[in-house]
Parts: C-alpha cells; sequence; structure tokens
C-alpha cells in the first residue's frame, strides 16, 4: 500500500489519519502528528481507497486488513476534499477468544482445547514470527479463565492490563529482563504464569522453571528462541504462521513428543493422535471426558 506500508511498518504508530491526499497524521502514544510524506495526488490516494473497499454503495464503508488492523472511508461528494481514510491497529489486549474464532486466527476446535489446557494447567508455548498474534491469543485465553484462577503475568507491554481480582500483572522495564522476573512471579504462587516476549535471553529462566516440573505455565516466544528440549520439557506446543490466504493462525498443534495433535491444510481442521502425551494429565484433573469429546 505505498505510502501507508512505509508508515505502518513503524509499530510504535497505532492509527493513521488520511484527510485528503496532502494531508497525513499519525498517533503515537496520546499524540497527534502530521507526517511528511503525502500522496501525489487525489488518484494516488483513490488507487489506495479501491484496494482497500473497492467503489462501497453509499460512498463509505469499514474494512479490516488481514493483521486485524481495522478502518473506515468516506469518498467524495461526501468529503468533497477527497477520500478521507482512517485505520487504527488492532488491539491484542482485548482479544478474546470468540473474536480470534471469528477473525480467522484460530479454529473453534484448537481454541477449545487450548482452553482445557490454560483451565487444567498444561504447560504451554505459543510460538510464531513476531506480530502474528501471540500475544492475542495468551490474552483470550487469559481473560477466558475463572476469577477464581489466580493468574501472574510477566511481560514487556501492558496487554494484561485491565482489572481481573485474582490476577498479578508484572512488566519488565530495563534494565530488568523477563528472566529476572519469572523466579519472584513463581514466588507469587500463580494457578496460571504467563510470559510473553520471552526472548532467547530469557529461555534459560523459563527453562529452568519447567524443569521443577511447576504445572500452570503459558509463554509465548519466537521462532528463534524454540528447541528440540524445551518442546520435550512442555505438554502443548501451538505454532502460529501465516496461511496461503496471508491471515496469521494457529496452523499446528502438538504435544510434548512433537505427535500431531491438530493440523490447518488447505483451509481446514485436520485430526492427528486422539492420544495426546498430556491426556492422563487432563484425566487427573477431571478434564478427560472434555478431551475425550475434543479428539474424537
Amino acid at each position: 500500500m505505498g505510502l501507508i506500508d512505509r508508515l505502518w511498518a513503524d509499530r510504535s504508530i497505532q492509527a493513521i489519519f488520511v484527510n485528503g491526499a496532502q494531508s497525513v497524521f499519525i498517533e503515537r502514544g496520546d499524540s497527534l502528528h502530521a507526517v511528511k510524506e503525502v500522496f501525489r495526488d487525489e488518484a494516488h490516494l483513490s488507487e489506495l481507497v479501491a484496494r482497500l473497499v473497492g467503489r462501497p454503495d453509499g460512498g463509505m464503508a469499514d474494512f479490516q486488513l488481514r493483521d486485524g488492523t481495522t478502518g473506515f472511508v468516506i469518498l467524495p461528494p461526501h468529503a468533497p476534499s477527497g477520500p478521507v481514510l482512517t485505520m487504527r491497529r488492532a488491539d491484542p489486549g482485548r482479544a478474546t477468544l470468540d473474536k480470534l474464532v471469528a477473525d480467522g486466527a484460530i479454529d473453534r476446535t484448537v481454541a477449545e482445547l487450548l482452553r482445557l489446557g490454560a483451565r487444567g494447567r498444561l504447560n504451554m508455548l505459543v510460538t510464531g514470527p513476531q506480530y502474528c498474534g501471540k500475544t492475542a491469543l495468551l490474552v483470550a485465553l487469559v481473560r477466558d479463565l475463572e476469577p477464581s484462577v489466580r493468574v501472574v503475568t510477566v511481560a514487556g507491554h501492558r496487554h494484561f492490563a485491565w482489572p481481573m481480582a485474582s490476577k498479578v500483572e508484572l512488566v519488565a522495564v530495563a534494565p530488568v529482563s523477563i528472566a529476572k522476573l519469572i523466579p519472584p512471579a513463581a514466588k507469587l504462587e500463580p494457578g496460571l504464569l504467563v510470559t510473553d516476549d520471552v526472548t532467547l535471553q530469557d529461555v534459560a529462566a523459563l527453562a529452568e522453571r519447567l524443569l521443577r516440573g511447576a504445572p500452570g505455565i503459558l509463554a509465548a516466544l519466537g521462532p528463534e528462541a524454540m528447541s528440540d528440549a524445551l518442546t520435550r520439557s512442555v505438554d502443548l506446543v501451538a505454532r502460529i504462521d501465516r496461511g496461503s490466504d496471508g491471515v496469521f493462525r494457529v496452523v499446528t498443534v502438538e504435544d510434548s513428543a512433537g505427535a500431531m495433535i491438530f493440523r490447518h491444510e488447505n483451509g481446514k481442521l485436520v485430526r492427528g493422535t486422539t492420544t495426546p502425551a498430556f491426556a492422563p494429565s487432563l484425566q487427573a484433573r477431571g478434564h478427560g471426558t472434555t478431551l475425550a469429546k475434543l479428539l474424537v
């Protein structure tokens, strides 16, 4: 999308406002700023709008991009100075499992399995490239928990900031890393310990916690931080990647032995093993019947 792509590559920009070809503003933090880059003319801007929404009936339309970005366009004659466009990034802090399913980011059955894993205190990893939706999935799983579950989150952001009496939010602020916060977070005796933005430098602290055998760890990390040893130390791994339609979604779910439980392939969900290695753990916690129904 040319100019829009170049601006949108800056992740500190939350929104873009185009008030005509020669008037482009960005929202960063709580401030609005004009940018020097503008469209060549109204025809140049109209080309972009046509790619987004075509020529909508009534001269106005909502749209959504594959990364969850939402927007709105108003065309002439309602906007006599030229097309007016707004775009705002998706807010992972507001994600829910139902919304992720509706957006195609996860299949309903996979969502139910991950929900069961969180409630059954499995140790789970979510992995995928940067900006693929890992944080949104973690947020959705935490929001879905019963209020009685004690949750401690550790991240470098505030996407877990909503009020929840049983939740403790810890934020890694330089020079303190996520690795430094994992041990004190564990001392708070969480029913579910959630760690997001785990980097290669934080993996040793996460691995050490997993080796202790403590249940109820949910962590998100990039492919560069994954290893066979880490995979074997958890119950379940959900991998996110871009599908052929351009949408990021959970494409595989595996157990600690690498056995495929679910795979999203050619627009369909394919089932794998019906006896994942973590089945006895869920059965011991009273979730055996629900798991069996999911894996039929």
